[in-house]
């Protein structure tokens, strides 16, 4: 199992403890600060003194590629599990995803891990429960159309083997600056011809939170990094702009356009933060939930036009 982290000291030890919790005798548990300063690194470093099977290494805060390459380099196993550090895995999550590796090389397995929505919910989790639909949605997609594991990835319980991983070229992918990084992962994947397979047997869960301010930072970066695919893949195409747009009522997708101008996006951008501000303190979450969707297009868009920008491009 191979872990990288940052300052998640607890969720990441309660996802070591029950994966020490199944039958581990041959296995390890790759753990990889990536610059934690929560106290993450001396927690790790104890429970490697109590239990062997624990592996902790250390860098400074490279980013979540440069953790796991690290941590694939130290591991001895045929075959990887990637634990993202806020999910908690399941009973038998290590021994399912080696038996789906048994008889192939060339598989990139996707296990289920349901997001943990509070309940009740109210409108402080927001974030949280858009992410939940959004896995859900994405889950129910790969169950219809197999091609799709690898097109949108969704990382976090993820296994291939070490031959899979080094065929793929994925220790050394360049550094990948957005969110979408997952996503790039899958495409590098199915361009090596490995196969992407969902097993919902395969179970863990995610726990998710967002403050307003992280939910703005991550949509943005959600923009770039679209945009920064679209860039590098010609198979992607979901980057264009008017697709921001798609669905939306025609003043709001009038607004959209207006605010490809910065004078006008940053104005407009205050108010939707000033209304999800309100609407956090409802026990209602739909109202946070329906404006958070709507901040979140311009974000995304913002994000786009940075990339594009910088790239020469409109």
């Amino acid at each position: 199992m191979l872990l990288p982290t940052h300052n998640r000291r607890e969720s990441v030890l309660a996802s070591i403890r029950a994966l020490l919790a199944e039958d581990l005798a041959a296995s390890e548990v790759v753990v990889v600060d990536d610059g934690s300063s929560d106290g993450t690194w001396e927690a790790l470093q104890a429970l490697a003194a109590e239990d062997a099977r624990v592996v902790p290494l250390r860098q400074d805060n490279a980013g979540k590629r440069a953790a796991n390459a690290a941590a694939v380099a130290r591991a001895r196993a045929r075959v990887l599990l990637f634990l993202d550090d806020d999910v908690l895995p399941g009973p038998g999550l290590l021994a399912g995803h080696v038996a789906a590796h048994e008889a192939r090389d060339d598989l990139v397995v996707v296990g289920y891990m349901p997001t943990v929505v509070p309940s009740p919910a109210t409108g402080a989790a927001f974030a949280t429960i858009l992410y939940a639909q959004e896995y859900e949605g994405r889950c129910a997609r790969y169950e219809t159309d197999a091609s799709d594991v690898l097109q949108h990835l969704w990382m976090g319980n993820v296994s291939m083997t070490r031959a899979g991983y080094e065929r793929a070229g994925l220790g050394s992918l360049g550094s990948f600056r957005f969110r979408h990084e997952d996503r790039a992962i899958g495409l590098a994947c199915a361009d090596a011809g490995l196969t992407g397979v969902f097993d919902r047997r395969l179970g863990a869960t995610h726990q998710h939170s967002r403050t307003i301010r992280q939910f703005v930072r991550d949509s943005v970066e959600q923009g770039s990094g679209r945009a920064a695919l679209a860039l590098a893949h010609e198979s992607v195409t979901d980057a264009e702009l008017d697709q921001v747009a798609a669905g939306l009522p025609r003043p709001l997708s009038a607004l959209l356009r207006a605010a490809r101008r910065e004078p006008v996006r940053r104005p407009l951008t205050a108010v939707l933060v000033g209304a999800l501000r309100l609407a956090v303190r409802l026990r209602d979450p739909r109202p946070a939930v329906a404006v958070a969707r709507v901040l979140r297009r311009f974000e995304h868009q913002h994000g786009m036009l940075l990339v594009a920008a910088s790239s020469g491009g409109r």
